[in-house]
């Protein structure tokens, strides 16, 4: 009996085979999750934006220009994005809003904080403060219009 036909040896083969072709298989999941949905927000992205000035949206975080908010999640299917201002921020330190947007069209999106400063993060999920996306351009978010980002 060679060493390679021993049971303890073919037992170590097929367990490390077994194990290779596991961790192929995750290697090859990438970010997906168990429902095949990723993480990846549909707004990631550096915009200009109408009112002049240039914002950054990743999957953690919201740069409006003026201050870099938390992403703290999203909804991708409501069109729902809520987010924590840094604890140093000038207004609203540390508090939540709540963010409506439009469905991206040709690299262009239009965005309306429909609720701000608030305490926490399930006041910025349950809020009842809505907008009117009918002619986001014209108005529709508390009296004005809304935000409108477009791809750089």
């Amino acid at each position: 009996m060679t060493l390679m036909n021993t049971p303890a040896i073919r037992r170590l083969m097929v367990f490390g085979a077994g194990a290779l072709i596991a961790l192929v298989g995750i290697a090859g999941c990438g970010d997906d999750d168990d429902d095949g949905m990723t993480n990846e927000f549909e707004l990631v992205g550096t915009w200009s934006s109408n009112f002049g000035g240039t914002e950054t949206i990743t999957s953690t975080s919201w740069d409006f220009g003026f201050t870099v908010a938390t992403l703290v999640e999203f909804d991708e299917t409501a069109n729902v994005a809520i987010t924590q201002n840094p604890p140093d921020a000038s207004f609203n330190a540390d508090l939540y809003s709540r963010i409506e947007y439009t469905e991206p069209d040709n690299d262009t999106f239009f965005y309306c904080t429909v609720a701000f400063g608030l305490p926490t993060l399930d006041a910025a999920r349950t809020s009842t403060q809505t907008a009117d996306a009918t002619d986001p351009s014209s108005g529709g978010c508390g009296g004005f219009t809304w935000t409108q980002l477009s791809r750089l």
